[in-house]
């Protein structure tokens, strides 16, 4: 079983490039889940938008993204969350149409009363379905320290699904 598994991810490793050059503009729309945690818990559904650019050299690709998340979430009467804005840098590996990337940057929580900077990690990964339209997922953790010097922390985690247009 093992030998099957390792001979498997050295067939997908030593495939072909990626079918489309990724390297250019892209935007697109997300929609996901949040779940946030300062003193008490908060969770709920997130919508928003993305634009970045890739750049493609054969199978690595790097580029930057800048999203934005709108949402109502409210953490136990100690904030309300309204947005979250990021800008990450991503790298990764492209597998056939598939692209496997990491990503870190900077967050920014707009809340009910508070408003800070914090730092964002994350996993993702886009499948390239022809015709300049890439479909994929998104896993990110946000962490905020000392809100606004008020002491609070926060710590949230999203997924999301998105669907992105390359220009």
């Amino acid at each position: 079983m093992r030998r099957a598994t390792l001979i498997g991810l050295l067939s997908i490793l030593s495939s072909p490039a990626a079918a489309g050059d990724l390297t250019g503009i892209y935007a697109g729309a997300q929609l996901g889940h949040l779940d946030g945690r300062t003193a008490t818990q908060g969770r709920g559904a997130i919508g928003g938008v993305f634009v970045g650019y890739n750049y493609d050299n054969d199978r690595v690709v790097i580029g930057g993204e800048f999203d934005y998340d709108t949402m109502d979430i409210d953490l136990g009467g100690v904030a309300r969350i309204n947005g979250l804005a990021r800008l990450k840098l991503r790298g990764g590996y492209a597998v056939g149409n598939a692209f496997l990337y990491g990503t870190a940057g900077a967050a920014m929580v707009a809340s009910d009363p508070l408003r800070d900077n914090g730092y964002v990690l994350g996993a993702g990964v886009g499948y390239d379905l022809g015709n300049r339209v890439t479909l994929g997922s998104e896993l990110l953790f946000h962490d905020f320290k000392n809100i606004n010097n008020s002491g609070q922390d926060a710590e949230m985690v999203t997924l999301s699904a998105r669907v992105a247009f390359r220009f």
